[in-house]
């Protein structure tokens, strides 16, 4: 029913009703969207499957009363009221890389090879713990305090608490991008943001290690909170969206949702708190897409540098987007096999 609530919210979603917006002139739009489709049917069916869910007794997490470290314990428990479907991985008995993120994508302090880092876009939507939004201008002093908790439970920054990892050995260390200094800054070949989210800070060596079991989760019962909030949401029931939205916001040790914010505003922070609350989950990937907002979404991705005194905000890479990516082309070899196969719109 959880996974339901997903493929249902993805139909209802603008790229399937909006074909003539992104794919002018393709011949068989009958291929790539609904001709006559009912979002507010598909968006009822799914609410249902989300209420479905939402009455088999599964909860949120809330076991640490500290907000920021419950979060980051979420992903790391191989057991929760919250899981709804998870592959449980075990360097005892299972591929010894299970902890890929740990060793490809830790901060270089903690032995780990920093290739997948934050990019600034996603550190800056994270908002204010009174709930305004961020402003890097405005913040650059300290961008860090007084952030939603989840920021330090997903992000680690200059100033981060953390571990260096000497012959396998962890030790309590801060992360450092001082421009040209700092072990993390690695010369200006990162963003200045490092993966903390999926991380355990027990592990003391990705490769040769001691062998632990790590949840990858698949479902997990706020992602269906937040498409219950959508279909709402696309049903015009705003306080049933921001019912379930607080549920959220409250485990986050965040304030609820303003009781006057409506309309686009609302739907505004509700696809925020979803990029927040999901980040590197794999969802902000087919959100983007389905929501059709990709032209203002990849654009400069932003970096942070620290000179020792001041942040600075720096254009980490350029980005381009162009409209045949709201779908992959199908692949040559299988339009060689079967010559009645359309290509996708664009290629």
């Amino acid at each position: 029913m959880a996974l339901k609530s997903r493929v249902l919210l993805y139909a209802a979603s603008e790229l399937y009703h909006k074909t003539a917006e992104w794919a002018s002139g393709y011949a068989h739009p009958e291929l790539i969207g609904y001709m006559n489709g009912n979002r507010n049917e598909l968006y009822s069916k799914a609410k249902e499957a989300s209420e479905a869910v939402m009455n088999l007794g599964y909860s949120l997490y809330n076991s640490n009363p500290d907000p920021e470290l419950n979060f980051q314990e979420l992903f790391l428990a191989m057991s929760s009221s919250e899981q709804i479907f998870i592959t449980s991985l075990d360097r005892v008995n299972n591929y010894w890389a299970v902890n890929w993120i740990a060793w490809v994508s830790g901060a270089p302090t903690y032995g780990g090879w920093g290739l997948n880092q934050i990019t600034g876009n996603l550190a800056n939507t994270f908002e204010n713990r009174d709930g305004t939004r961020f402003n890097f201008s405005a913040q650059a002093a300290d961008p860090y305090i007084n952030r939603d908790p989840r920021f330090n439970a997903t992000i680690l920054h200059h100033g981060s608490l953390w571990y260096s990892n000497i012959n396998s050995v962890l030790k309590p260390d801060t992360i450092d991008i001082t421009t040209d200094i700092g072990v993390d800054y690695n010369k200006g070949t990162t963003t200045g943001y490092y993966i903390k989210k999926f991380i355990s800070p027990t592990e003391n060596d990705y490769y040769y290690g001691t062998p632990q079991p790590q949840p990858f989760i698949h479902l997990r019962y706020a992602e269906v909170l937040l498409n219950y909030a959508e279909a709402c949401l696309g049903l015009g029931e705003e306080e049933n969206a921001k019912q379930a939205l607080n549920q959220i916001r409250q485990r986050a040790g965040m304030p609820d949702i303003p009781p006057g914010e409506t309309g686009q505003d609302l739907v505004n922070r509700y696809r925020n708190e979803r990029r927040v609350e999901l980040a590197l989950e794999a969802q902000r990937f087919f959100d983007v897409r389905r929501w059709m907002i990709a032209p203002d979404s990849y654009k400069e991705a932003w970096g942070v540098e620290f000179d020792g005194s001041v942040y600075h905000e720096t254009v980490f890479e350029n980005r381009h987007w162009d409209n045949r990516n709201y779908l992959v082309p199908i692949q040559y070899d299988e339009m060689q096999k079967n010559l009645a196969l359309i290509q996708n719109p664009g290629y």
